[in-house]
């Protein structure tokens, strides 16, 4: 579980430099926060932007993860994520940063298709959603990788999931699910929203 927690260090001039970037796509009205695991042992930042893209939805990005390179094949990506909900929906910025230090601190794999499982579960804000799926960023323009102080970056949007819709990704593939999404015009804002399967 992570939280949003004290300042305890200041960023680095990369993770300035993206938190700079990543502001001035999520509206006019941004701010940044530390968060941490329990231990203070692993942490990051997150810009927060609202009503962004829309009114009433609050918009999140990750500043702090690409230090924590993934292997996709024979390279090493460094990635930062994106997310977004309802602004009344509470603990959203949370499931974020848990995402991120579940890599930072376990390693899990955070690649387009693969998920963290469990992670909307464990702060009880969903009556449907449990898990996180990583796509492309759709929602928002200019998260293109994009280069930092000689560090390529690129986004994931975290999608949260219902069980129902991890089994069918096990089973079909992220192109299939991504597809259901898309024929039945999920509401991503929506954390509770009806599964597609």
């Amino acid at each position: 579980m992570s939280t949003q927690a004290p300042s305890r260090r200041e960023p680095t001039e990369t993770e300035k430099l993206i938190g700079r970037y990543v502001r001035s796509l999520l509206g006019t009205d941004t701010s940044v926060h530390r968060y941490a695991d329990d231990r203070e042992a692993h942490d990051l930042f997150i810009a927060t932007g609202s009503d962004w893209p829309i009114e009433g939805v609050t918009s999140y990005g990750t500043i702090g993860l690409s230090n924590y390179p993934v292997p996709v094949g024979c390279d090493r990506v460094n990635l930062e994520l994106l997310g977004a909900c309802a602004t009344a929906t509470k603990n959203f910025d949370n499931v974020i940063a848990s995402c991120a230090i579940e890599r930072m601190k376990n390693g899990s794999p955070i690649t387009y298709g693969s998920t963290i499982r469990d992670v909307v579960a464990q702060y009880a804000i969903s009556q449907t959603m449990e898990h996180v799926f990583f796509a492309s960023p759709f929602l928002w323009e200019g998260f293109a990788p994009r280069c930092f102080a000689g560090t390529e970056v690129h986004w994931l949007m975290a999608i949260p999931i219902s069980e129902s819709e991890l089994a069918y990704l096990e089973g079909h593939g992220s192109n299939s699910l991504e597809a259901r999404f898309e024929a039945a015009q999920i509401d991503v804002f929506d954390i509770s929203r009806p599964p597609v399967v």
